[in-house]
């Protein structure tokens, strides 16, 4: 299998939309993201995943009042279990420590918790089959001195 090309993208960017709108305009792929259709703002990067020039994969962050959303994940199901997600985590999760420190939210599926207990996540509310999470800011690491 080719290794996916993750790259990043703001909201506004053009490119970003021809890649992932035919994605996001699936009925198969709105409906296993439980029925809701995806948003984005000015507040949301983009990350995502290709393979010859074609969209398997996707990661947002959202910059909220309440600190970050890691949101809208999804990989094709052609491209599962073969490290797409992972790959799109990494980009974001290094993307992330560029940033401000600010806790980090999740919402997803509740056969998905599993996932974000291990990375750390406390568990906030659960509405349906919907989970929602938190973590608090990861600290800065202290600057080296140099002499």
């Amino acid at each position: 299998m080719t290794p996916p090309k993750i790259t990043m993208y703001a909201a506004d960017d053009p490119a970003l939309w021809a890649l992932v709108g035919p994605l996001l305009t699936a009925r198969a792929v709105v409906r296993e993201m439980g029925g809701y259709p995806l948003y984005s703002d000015d507040a949301v990067a983009w990350w995502v995943a290709t393979v010859r020039g074609k969209a398997v994969g996707i990661a947002c962050l959202k910059h909220g009042k309440d600190g970050y959303w890691e949101d809208n994940d999804y990989v094709r199901p052609d491209h599962r279990h073969k490290g797409v997600h992972l790959s799109l985590c990494a980009a974001r999760t290094r993307h992330l420590a560029t940033l401000e420190p600010g806790p980090l939210n999740v919402c997803c599926r509740s056969a998905r918790w599993k996932h974000y207990a291990r990375r750390g996540f406390a568990e906030t509310a659960r509405k349906g089959d919907w989970v929602y999470g938190r973590k608090p800011a990861a600290p800065r690491p202290e600057p080296e001195e140099t002499t």
